[in-house]
């Protein structure tokens, strides 16, 4: 196919030089080299940012829903990301590079997103990077990448096929990222924050001689609209919520935990790294999850390795109902939640293996949450060195109360299908990528028509 240069059909417009002196802790977030990481979305989690004031100086450089942006400097240079819709508004900063479609060329975002994110194009442009100290791009040199000579239609055709799949994927990591929030917030609020019985002493108080008479609400003679209230409104049904009341004490104890129970860690209902291959017995090849390949709860890729040849951290066995906890910079987020048997992890994760069915999401969401990560990389990061580090024993340390499995079997009944969708999302993700990988660099060579693309993404 006949090629033409990128910047016949656009410009690369580069970021703003916001001075260090600029950021704040609230205000319009900006969007940084190291934010720039080669995935479909950004991350605006813990971007820094500036005044309104600033940004409103600078509305040149305001990121635009299906903008293609590019990191022109340092470890991600040359890799892009899209800015999404819903994304917040936000500012570019210097040596992100922002592809803008020329005025009347006919040619949209969405095209030139798919264009600039080949992999022929990283490689063209990362390895055309120049500079000793660490690599560097142009404008120039961006808008010189050889690309596709497809007529505006055709292209956008293309761009809107791949979109399409894109988009599902886009939707359905939304979707998970809410379902994650909602399970642990019931988390926090029957383990942490005990929310239960604190609204139970609220409304034994409010009620006055009537709660003096021994209908404490969720139990004692309480009624079915007082349990409702004492469970935050989280269950309608009055039975279910009676019933799930009257598992959490009606006051809390001296400790600052409620009434009976205890202190306790994730050792008390759940093993660590319990299984591991060994000389012995171990499969002809592995399924290998490495630390560099699980973020922030997805398994992003594997590697099927022939046992000789797979890395000597090849060694932790996971299983179904499992969760792994990076103990390596921790605070990276390399964490993930195990669905299916079959997987072999580095040595690198603490596997985390629950005593019982009932204790799995509990397990998972005490480990994972953002108040635990945070922990895990305080603790790795006063340790120094090159490589912040934990024990797996620090792992399964992590703060969990001890609770009566009749309370964590109802958290299970309510947490359990919430983990469901989520692992059946990441499933459909996986193969949405899939079908975009392998549509991608067919659409661009002509091989595949948006037609048949159409059909296979259906």
């Amino acid at each position: 196919m006949k090629t033409r240069e990128l910047g016949e059909i656009c410009s690369v417009q580069g970021g703003y030089a916001y001075k260090s002196r600029d950021f704040c802790d609230e205000g319009i977030p900006v969007i940084k080299i190291g934010d720039v990481t080669g995935g479909g979305s950004i991350s605006y989690d813990n971007m820094q940012k500036i005044p309104l004031s600033i940004a409103s100086a600078t509305t040149r450089f305001a990121s635009e829903t299906g903008d293609s942006l590019i990191s022109m400097t340092g470890a991600n240079v040359g890799k892009v990301s899209r800015v999404r819709e819903g994304d917040p508004n936000a500012r570019i900063n210097q040596r992100v590079g922002r592809l803008i479609p020329k005025h009347g060329s006919g040619f949209k975002k969405d095209f030139i997103y798919y264009l600039i994110s080949r992999r022929e194009a990283y490689e063209y442009v990362s390895g055309a990077a120049y500079g000793s100290a660490q690599p560097n791009i142009s404008s120039k040199l961006i808008e010189s990448l050889p690309v596709p000579n497809f007529e505006p239609r055709e292209a956008n055709a293309i761009g809107n096929t791949l979109s399409s799949l894109d988009n599902k994927i886009e939707l359905n990591r939304r979707m998970n990222a809410t379902l994650e929030r909602q399970a642990q917030a019931i988390f926090r609020d029957w383990f942490v924050d005990f929310g239960p019985v604190r609204r139970k002493m609220a409304l034994r108080g409010a009620q006055g001689s009537k709660a003096a008479g021994g209908k404490a609400a969720g139990g004692n003679g309480a009624d079915a609209q007082d349990a409702v209230a004492v469970m935050g409104g989280l269950i309608q049904n009055p039975e279910k919520a009676t019933q799930i009341a009257a598992l959490f004490p009606d006051t809390m104890g001296n400790e600052g935990l409620p009434l009976g129970w205890e202190e306790g860690t994730l050792s008390r209902i759940a093993s660590t790294n319990s299984e591991s291959w060994k000389a012995s017995n171990h499969p002809d090849e592995v399924n290998y999850v490495d630390l560099s390949n699980t973020k922030w709860g997805v398994i992003e890729s594997t590697e099927i390795l022939p046992w000789a040849e797979a890395p000597s951290r090849a060694r932790r066995v996971a299983r179904a109902g499992d969760t792994i906890v990076g103990t390596v910079r921790p605070g990276n987020g390399s964490y993930s939640f195990i669905s299916r048997d079959g997987y072999t992890v580095s040595t690198g994760f603490a596997v985390l293996r629950p005593s019982k069915p009932i204790y799995v999401a509990a397990v998972n969401i005490a480990a994972t949450g953002q108040e635990n990560i945070e922990r895990l990389a305080n603790l790795a990061d006063s340790h120094g060195g090159a490589y912040p580090a934990v024990n797996a024993d620090v792992v399964s340390a992590s703060s969990f109360p001890a609770v009566d499995d009749d309370l964590l079997a109802m958290f299970a009944e309510l947490a359990d299908p919430m983990l469901a969708k989520i692992e059946q999302a990441k499933i459909e993700n996986q193969t949405l990528a899939e079908t975009r990988d392998y549509l991608l660099p067919r659409l661009m060579s002509g091989k595949v028509r948006v037609a048949d693309a159409e059909r296979l993404a259906e």
